[in-house]
């Protein structure tokens, strides 16, 4: 330590402060390269290669497609009930009623994922509806919302009529 000690005083001493701060700044672009661009460079090294492959044989289904990392947050099919009674359950921490109007499960073309989509009435305040919203939204990372429509209600002071409409997304199993 007395060691590391001296040689960081004497580089002081011989370069000062505006010289070791070039090396520290030095030293971390370093680290950065390392923990950043060489990644980087390994993929574009890959999509290089596999342009190749796709030129040289004219196949597309020869090239291996790489891991989608947005791929983990959708959960399968048979995680749906799950996510229905966690969506009930935030409801019921919102002290909301929640009264499924239409529901329906449909496969998305050209993909292996599943829709499920919901729309239901809610009668409560404005700024309960825009809390419920929000919190389902981050609560489950694989539900979408697809519309809202808002009315007033006349004989309640406050009280608005909200016609959801989300979207669950899951991978097929």
């Amino acid at each position: 330590m007395k060691r590391l000690k001296w040689i960081v005083g004497s580089a002081a001493r011989q370069f000062g402060w505006p010289g070791l701060a070039g090396c520290v700044l030095l030293i971390f672009s370093v680290v950065i390269v390392v923990a950043r661009v060489l990644p980087l460079q390994q993929k574009i090294s890959f999509y290089l290669s596999a342009v190749q492959s796709v030129k040289t044989t004219g196949n597309f289904a020869d090239v291996a497609k790489p891991a989608l990392a947005w791929d983990a947050y959708i959960p399968l099919r048979t995680e749906l009930n799950t996510q229905l009674l966690e969506f009930r359950s935030v409801a019921e921490q919102s002290a909301l009623d929640i009264r499924a109007s239409d529901y329906r499960l449909t496969k998305v073309d050209g993909t292996s994922l599943w829709r499920y989509q919901m729309d239901f009435l809610l009668e409560t305040n404005y700024v309960s509806v825009q809390r419920f919203i929000a919190q389902l939204l981050n609560t489950m990372p694989n539900l979408a919302l697809k519309g809202v429509d808002i009315t007033r209600v006349a004989e309640v002071e406050g009280q608005v009529m909200a016609n959801l409409r989300f979207v669950f997304y899951f991978r097929q199993n």
